[in-house]
């Protein structure tokens, strides 16, 4: 295992040489969080240290008022769907991690849309971009969008504070 920085992205990442994932064979296994962690190479009961501060917070004594746990439960969604979203585009043939590339006016970015209603929240369809601003996680192909989309739909609720 080695660790490395790119110039591209200041953040750590970690790269695996070619030792592929055992039970992760295509972004369709990942349905959870521990299976991303699996997709990236970690175990599956690795400890996020941002998730479990958050989740120490939710525990704290002491009032937490509404507004905070919704905020809590937001920004916890959003540290899962991160991951998630590195091991859905992840191409598991060859090990390649995919990045979305701002500067390149002509790389699609695909988002899962959602809808909301009296029926409540739910999977509506995926959409793609440039380098325009659309909020939310930006996957490599429509099905992976998809794919995230109608798995992760909780995530996405608390994500938006629905």
């Amino acid at each position: 295992m080695k660790i490395k920085t790119t110039q591209r992205t200041p953040k750590l990442y970690l790269s695996f040489s070619s030792k592929r994932p055992s039970a992760i064979k295509s972004y369709t296994d990942i349905k959870s969080l521990g299976d991303a962690l699996v997709g990236l190479g970690f175990d599956r009961n690795t400890k996020v240290t941002a998730i479990e501060s958050l989740n120490a917070l939710l525990l704290q004594d002491g009032p937490v008022n509404v507004l905070e746990r919704i905020d809590i439960l937001s920004a916890k969604a959003f540290i899962e769907l991160s991951i998630i979203n590195r091991a859905i585009n992840k191409d598991y043939d060859t090990l390649e991690e995919w990045e979305p590339n701002w500067k390149n006016n002509n790389e699609l970015k695909y988002y899962p849309l959602f809808s909301v209603s009296g029926g409540g929240f739910g999977f509506s369809d995926t959409t793609y971009g440039g380098t325009y601003a659309l909020i939310g996680s930006r996957y490599k192909t429509k099905e992976r969008a998809e794919h995230a989309g109608k798995t992760f739909v909780d995530l996405y609720k608390k994500l938006n504070k629905i």
